[in-house]
């Protein structure tokens, strides 16, 4: 079959939804000259399970120990039965951190928890962590939460209503 321009592929007859695949096909001979590798699947199938996947939930936390808010942001598919232990003991253990006036060592603080949180949670998708410390919003983002613009706009939303709560 000699290949075809793109106004002669517009031409071709167009079959039924069954004959879809068929067309798929034709087409592609038509304008590559050679065959596609077709996918059996049904009609409501994915070829990834990104678009059904559905249960993994956001969790944020509050906690005010320390004299000034942390907010805790996880996305993630692990047991998360012991995520304020966990986070409780990280800081009481970096607790001198807190004691410094020092705004680097905080952002390294958040930072550092962040990787934590990652390492101790390996199903995690995304993490936030934010300081308000002094007049000063510190946060670090990981996965979904830093790159998906969905994701963080869940995170700011819930940490904006639950400052006004």
């Amino acid at each position: 079959m000699d290949k075809i321009n793109d106004d002669e592929a517009d031409m071709l007859p167009r079959l039924s939804y069954r004959d879809k695949e068929k067309e798929d096909k034709i087409v592609a001979e038509a304008l590559f000259g050679k065959t596609t590798q077709t996918y059996n699947m049904k009609k409501n199938e994915n070829l990834t399970n990104l678009v059904d996947k559905h249960h993994s939930p956001m969790v944020v936390r509050k906690f005010t120990k320390w004299g000034f808010p942390v907010y805790i942001g996880i996305i993630s598919d692990n047991d998360i039965d012991d995520f304020d232990q966990f986070i409780v003991t990280y800081i009481e253990d970096r607790k001198s951190v807190l004691k410094e006036d020092s705004l680097q060592k905080l952002r390294n603080l958040a930072g550092d928890l962040t990787e934590a949180l990652t390492e101790h949670y390996n199903k995690t998708e995304g993490v936030a962590v934010v300081f308000y410390w002094d007049k000063c919003f510190i946060s670090s983002l990981f996965g979904d939460l830093m790159t998906h613009a969905a994701c963080k706009q869940e995170f700011y939303f819930l940490l904006n209503m639950s400052t006004g709560v």
